[in-house]
């Protein structure tokens, strides 16, 4: 899977077969990490979990989207993010 495809899947997060709780749990991890630059004791520490609970919540994403935060290119995920909450908040897609 090409590096695109792999940061697009971002996208499919809030599509998932799991409860809206824990997708966005996922994509709040996945925000906050990124903005901490990758930063485990911080991130963790925002989001008031156990630095062990957000890299599970890390390696879940990497499950699910095939996306392995530590080797990807981030602006471009941010960005992908920053469009799905844009999409979120307007109800329709941003692209």
């Amino acid at each position: 899977m090409d590096e695109r495809r792999r940061v697009e899947r971002v996208v499919t997060l809030p599509t998932l077969p799991l409860p809206m709780r824990h997708r966005s749990q996922l994509l709040l991890t996945l925000e906050e990490y990124l903005k901490r630059r990758g930063n485990i004791a911080q991130a963790a520490q925002t989001l008031y979990v156990h630095p062990n609970t957000l890299r599970q919540r890390l390696r879940r994403i990497q499950d699910l989207t095939g996306l392995d935060v530590q080797h990807e290119d981030w602006l471009m995920v941010e960005i992908e993010l920053k469009l799905l909450r844009l999409e979120r908040v307007l109800g329709q897609p941003a692209r």
